[in-house]
């Protein structure tokens, strides 16, 4: 199957106290690569996680020419209190990415 669009994200499979502590990034990065022979606009990229435990993160790409990728790093999430208590730090989380 040839797909038009490919998504690659690079994260964290789990995150712990002291990586909530001192903002980590979740998300490290997210590449995005047109595999097409035409150029793609307006990409919109959503991050959300699964509870919601921090705000979705969205970023659009204006033009993405063809045959090429595009990074999108570092992915900052606004993240609520997910890791308060100690005895609980240690999260996995859903991440779902959506590119439209």
């Amino acid at each position: 199957m040839n797909d038009k669009v490919s998504v690659q994200a690079v994260t964290f499979g789990a995150m712990n106290f002291a990586m909530q502590q001192n903002y980590v990034p979740l998300v490290r990065s997210v590449t995005i690569k047109n595999n097409s022979d035409e150029e793609i606009k307006d990409i919109m990229l959503k991050i959300s996680f699964e509870p919601e435990f921090a705000k979705p993160f969205t970023h659009r790409i204006e033009v993405l020419p063809p045959h090429t990728e595009i990074e999108v790093s570092p992915v900052l999430t606004d993240r609520e209190n997910c890791c308060t208590d100690q005895r609980t730090a240690f999260m996995r989380r859903r991440r779902t990415c959506k590119c439209r």
